[in-house]
């Protein structure tokens, strides 16, 4: 069942309206505030983009274990195998990374989810430079998921990009939290946040790592089936599959460590003023 370049072009397009419709309705509704529709301030906007987020983060990863088990674990049905099914999520995902580039560049200031220069000691803007680095994920994404779709082939290449956003789910809570009007107590309790970053770290492990290990596996006992493909089929297949890899390999060594640093920092001053503070009285 294949999907030619007009059908493809209407899936996605289709799906950026979805998502340009829910960017603007997801968060009020959760929040049963019609006024966030009507003149969101900043924050809002920015929360837009977490709830938006959030959503397309449970389908994905719905959708992406459905097709993993749904379908032969093998190299024809990881690289060849093309339903319904695969066509509509990767085009869900390919339209979610192009109204994700739109949503960044509409709140670049927040990107940093608690990080400030301080914590780079002056030497770069953490939400800047994410922007640009998110940018180049966003659009490398985007054409890896729309690649995959309209070649109808390495559709393992889509399957595990769906379950990369398995961690994000939990990332997603935390900028909310970050971002809360009042975060909740356990978000000032180290050993809580301890024990949250634990879990964040499993699913990165195994949302981001199973995919490399699978690549790994592909390489080494599916050498037939990956000369098989053409040179187009070849290149996106390893290239995707290598940059992510080293991508997500950067992320964890950077921004997650930097983010698991200073949330136990803030935990860590709250209960230190705490302690303080029932000391003097």
């Amino acid at each position: 069942m294949g999907v030619d370049w007009q059908q493809g072009i209407m899936l996605i397009s289709t799906w950026c309206v979805i998502w340009g419709i829910g960017h603007h309705l997801f968060w009020p509704i959760w929040n049963a505030r019609v006024a966030l529709i009507c003149s969101p301030i900043p924050i809002d906007r920015y929360r837009n983009r977490l709830c938006r987020s959030q959503v397309y983060c449970v389908l994905a990863v719905a959708g992406g274990f459905l097709l993993l088990f749904r379908y032969r674990w093998c190299p024809n049905g990881l690289l060849y195998l093309n339903s319904w099914d695969h066509q509509e999520l990767f085009a869900m995902a390919a339209a979610h990374w192009v109204v994700a580039a739109w949503e960044d560049a509409q709140s670049c200031a927040f990107l940093g989810a608690g990080l400030t220069s301080e914590d780079t000691r002056g030497q770069s803007d953490p939400s800047k430079l994410l922007s640009r680095a998110y940018l180049v994920h966003h659009l490398m994404a985007g054409l890896g998921f729309a690649a995959v779709l309209f070649s109808q082939s390495c559709t393992a290449i889509g399957v595990f990009g769906l379950l990369y956003e398995l961690p994000v789910l939990l990332m997603n809570h935390r900028e909310f939290l970050v971002y809360a009007d009042q975060p909740p107590e356990w978000f000032r309790d180290s050993r809580r946040v301890q024990s949250f970053w634990k879990k964040l770290r499993v699913l990165f492990v195994i949302g981001r790592g199973g995919p490399s290990l699978v690549y790994l596996h592909s390489l080494c006992f599916w050498s037939d089936d990956l000369r098989e493909l053409s040179l187009g089929e070849s290149f996106v297949y390893h290239s995707m599959a290598i940059s992510f890899t080293a991508l997500n390999f950067v992320l964890w060594q950077t921004f997650l460590a930097a983010w698991a640093r200073k949330d136990l920092d803030n935990a860590l001053r709250t209960e230190e003023g705490q302690f303080a503070g029932a000391f003097t009285h």
